[in-house]
């Protein structure tokens, strides 16, 4: 092969097939956001969950690739090998750890994820104040931070101070009829997992999407000057993780989540409490690329979850 074709093939494999899933990863987070702000039916949460294993793990074959295979010879096959390795990894992954977490749920657990469903919309309009009377949303909070919270509530309040009287009372202030205890066992069951698999598919989605923009970044620097990918691509994503947890939020900045809503996540599930706080700052951060990847490059493309997967993705 001549220089010229190792350069074109080096600027393919190096920065087009990153930036397409750059766009791709980036348009997911804005619709699957934009979802889990309400209510979401079974097939619906099955698509964000197809979707989300999937081109989470095409992020992460990109990273083993760029890391790992990423030589001369042999570069369509390394990808191949990748992806194929990433795909796998996350889809497991988020599978077992998703269906694991629901098996361990304790019944008062799926039945407060039900009550939890109904008040999100509330906690993102900013009505709901805690038994002590602090705000659980900032006054300052944007349209889409808005939407984040409704979408990571139910989770981040999952194991709120006082459980049981905070959401009687704040089912009584909103109206809500139905007692939760009488809901069928299926219904509670959905609830759970759809407080569940938002945190999980955000907060992998972001992350992705930066350490694989930390990498195009990188690359881009070495065409420029050989020698300068590792220092640039360590230096970026320090910075897009930086960019993305610098802002002042206004969930985790409240008195309400900070005094009754975090302290309970942090001890009885810290992994959640790392995936709803890193979710609920980074997506903001990044929502006015998300939504121009969503809407105008991938022209409000849906994520569906395709019919002959419906068997497979649980």
């Amino acid at each position: 092969m001549t220089s010229r074709g190792r350069t074109h093939r080096g600027w393919v494999f190096s920065i087009l097939i990153p930036t397409i899933y750059l766009i791709v990863e980036l348009g997911f987070n804005y619709q699957l956001i934009d979802l889990s702000a309400g209510t979401v039916q079974d097939d619906v949460l099955s698509g964000l969950e197809f979707w989300g294993r999937v081109i989470s793990g095409v992020g992460l074959g990109l990273i083993l690739f760029r890391l790992i295979l990423n030589r001369p010879i042999h570069r369509l096959a390394g990808l191949i090998v990748c992806l194929a390795v990433g795909i796998t990894v996350m889809w497991h992954v988020q599978r077992e750890l998703t269906n694991a977490l629901v098996a361990a749920a304790l019944p008062e657990d799926k039945i407060a994820a039900v009550a939890l469903s109904a008040l999100a919309r509330p906690a993102g309009e900013g009505e709901l104040k805690t038994l002590r009377g602090d705000a659980v949303l900032l006054d300052r909070a944007d349209a889409f931070e808005r939407k984040t919270v409704m979408a990571l509530f139910p989770a981040a309040a999952l194991h709120i101070e006082n459980r049981d009287d905070q959401l009687q009372h704040w089912l009584g202030v909103t109206g809500f009829a139905q007692e939760p205890t009488l809901i069928p066992a299926h219904i509670q069951e959905n609830a759970y997992r759809n407080l569940i698999v938002p945190p999980i598919a955000i907060g992998l989605s972001i992350f992705f999407a930066l350490f694989n923009l930390a990498l195009l970044l990188g690359s881009l620097a070495d065409k420029l000057r050989r020698g300068l990918r590792p220092f640039v691509s360590s230096a970026a994503l320090a910075a897009l993780i930086g960019l993305s947890l610098l802002p002042s939020n206004p969930l985790t900045n409240s008195q309400g989540y900070r005094n009754a809503l975090a302290p309970g996540l942090w001890s009885r599930k810290p992994a959640l409490a790392v995936l709803v706080e890193w979710s609920v700052k980074a997506a903001p951060a990044w929502w006015q690329v998300s939504s121009f990847s969503h809407r105008f490059l991938l022209l409000g493309y849906a994520f569906q979850n395709p019919q002959w997967t419906a068997a497979a993705s649980h």
